[in-house]
């Protein structure tokens, strides 16, 4: 098929906000390798802290629990102090979280070992669904946005205010969540827009309220 009978498909960057064209099955995110690059480095991150990402600390491994080794011999000091904890090497299926959803406290009495990531995302779900405020509040939804309503012509009032602030609607599959998990709280600010559910979780996974240990 040649480049003419492609349909585009339009969307904003989420490093720069400038607006690009894609490929409707290419999952792209930014306009650019650079502002990709850019992204990952500063604040717009959800691992942001600060001055640098937070991340896993890592170890030397030791030889009794050698499966459990990158291919250049470090561990992340977690999953070893779990291992040692229990006495045996952790499966890689085992997913290791962190009770105070803080990834440098590794003492051991903070430390939960899940069978699976599934339960473990399990989890982080709950505490988020406890930890959410309020409920979606829906208006009357614009002409312009009718291709976004449901029931009597209605829309959820975070996603008309994002799809406002972008100039277009917003298709099915995308998602936006509050950084302050409060629902009722629909300022342009608190509002993160994310291509997919997957996207979403993620998010929520590697977020204050959601560290995917």
């Amino acid at each position: 098929m040649g480049q003419a009978n492609i349909k585009w498909q339009e969307v904003v960057c989420k490093n720069c906000g400038k607006a690009f064209k894609k490929k409707p099955k290419k999952k792209t995110l930014f306009c650019s390798p650079a502002c990709s690059q850019q992204y990952r480095k500063e604040e717009k991150h959800p691992s942001w802290k600060g001055d640098k990402r937070i991340n896993y600390q890592v170890v030397k491994c030791p030889k009794e629990f050698k499966e459990m080794a990158f291919a250049n011999g470090n561990v992340r000091l977690h999953r070893l102090v779990m291992a040692q904890k229990i006495g045996r090497p952790l499966q890689k299926k085992e997913v290791v979280h962190h009770l105070d959803e803080n990834i440098q406290n590794n003492a051991p009495e903070n430390l939960e070992l899940f069978e699976t990531n599934s339960s473990h995302r399990s989890k982080h779900m709950e505490a988020i669904k406890l930890k959410t405020k309020g409920a979606k509040v829906s208006v009357k939804c614009p002409q312009e946005f009718q291709q976004m309503s449901w029931g009597e012509n209605r829309v959820y009032l975070h996603r008309l205010v994002v799809a406002k602030a972008l100039k277009r609607c917003l298709n099915s599959k995308e998602i936006v969540g509050h950084k302050d998990f409060n629902l009722c709280n629909n300022s342009l600010e608190n509002l993160l827009l994310f291509e997919n559910t997957k996207e979403y979780r993620r998010y929520l996974e590697t977020s204050d309220r959601g560290q995917k240990e």
